[in-house]
């Protein structure tokens, strides 16, 4: 005979169940519980003991709880154990409080975000642990991604009603959540997944002339060989060199063999999709000089999408041929690229199809220096 703990622990086995009829409106009840009814002891006295502990826990003597069926003959035989309301259900089960805050939650879900109930479905179990305001926060932020699937702004930036930390905490629940509405980018950076900026991002510039830099509160000033600019400050950059190139590595910034009236800029990575607002470059000659891997191509295309004037340098298969001792083994990118010329796109499907990889670091300033020539002729 099943016994209170298991029949609690069957009806918890149903709760997902339960929370997905509340989402379809289904009805759920009386819900049948299944198992051993039998009592099984054939001495009366121990038989009846069995009985009055089983009749004890339940909702006749608690007023909650299960029901039973059962007929009395020369002895009791259980022939149905099932909860007869919802309340029964969740009170036996200890839900009632978090079985309240999933049905708000699910209302907040409902008027914040054009919202199926097949994505309420596939995250049944996530809502369900969240508390409202945990859940209000998540629909908040959620709402305003999904409107604006690139805002480029700082994660503590974004004008809603949220505590400033929350997405920073919850970035990895959040970017699950989101991923049910909007396709998120495919890069590494998490916040830019979320077409946001991450604090980190900086953009370097170096020049053969120095820059001039001012400390107005201090009243100094000096000059460098580089200058380091957030996004916002870059949008307003100008400069009179006319040729530029960005490069994906910070070691190869600081040797990267620019001349007179050129400039070098590093990001890193991924990150430099984040300084798109500038005229400055989409005015002069731009070139794109990446990792030869999957994920250096397609941040060379994802560029073009911002600079269509860009073009690559040393991402071809004459310079993957040239130091093919120092290629290591690639990582997978797995979204299409819109923006590759011939030249590029069979570089890009060999290192796909070898799995491999050739780190800019590798290729010799000397090497670089010798072919610019020829490139810039």
């Amino acid at each position: 005979m099943l016994t209170k703990e298991e029949i609690k622990q069957k009806a918890l086995n149903k709760y997902n169940g339960y929370l997905k009829s509340i989402i379809n409106n289904d009805t759920y009840f009386p819900l049948e519980i299944k198992g051993n009814k039998k009592i099984s002891t054939q001495e009366y006295s121990k038989a009846f003991e069995a009985f009055t502990i089983f009749y004890n826990n339940s909702k006749e003597k608690k007023g909650y709880g299960y029901s039973f069926e059962y007929e009395k003959t020369k002895k009791i035989k259980i022939k149905k154990i099932f909860f007869e309301t919802e309340e029964d259900y969740t009170k036996f089960i200890e839900k009632e409080s978090q079985t309240n805050s999933f049905k708000k939650n699910i209302a907040t879900l409902r008027s914040t975000l054009n919202i199926t109930d097949e994505i309420l479905i596939s995250n049944v179990s996530k809502i369900a642990k969240w508390d409202e305001k945990f859940c209000t926060n998540i629909a908040r932020i959620s709402s305003f991604i999904i409107k604006n699937p690139q805002s480029n702004l700082y994660q503590r930036e974004l004008p809603i009603a949220v505590p400033t930390k929350f997405l920073e905490k919850n970035i990895t629940i959040i970017t699950s959540f989101i991923s049910n509405f909007i396709p998120l980018k495919n890069v590494d950076n998490k916040y830019q997944k979320l077409g946001l900026l991450d604090k980190s991002f900086l953009i370097k510039i170096r020049s053969t002339n120095n820059f001039k830099i001012f400390d107005s509160q201090n009243n100094l000033s000096c000059t460098s060989e580089t200058i380091t600019l957030t996004p916002k400050e870059f949008e307003k950059f100008n400069h009179s060199s006319k040729t530029i190139f960005i490069v994906e590595n910070e070691t190869t910034f600081y040797n990267f063999p620019i001349r007179k009236n050129e400039l070098c800029l590093y990001s890193g990575g991924f990150s430099i999709l984040s300084f798109k607002n500038n005229n400055y470059l989409r005015e002069n000659s731009l070139f794109y000089f990446g990792d030869l891997d999957e994920h250096g191509f397609a941040i060379f295309s994802m560029f073009k999408d911002v600079y269509p004037n860009a073009k690559s340098i040393f991402m071809d298969m004459k310079t993957l041929m040239e130091f093919k001792k120092y290629r290591a083994e690639g990582k997978e990118y797995k979204g299409t690229l819109q923006n590759l010329n011939n030249e590029e796109e069979t570089c890009f499907k060999y290192l796909k199809e070898t799995n491999s990889r050739l780190e800019q670091e590798k290729i010799p300033t000397s090497y670089i220096k010798k072919e610019l020539d020829h490139i810039l002729k």
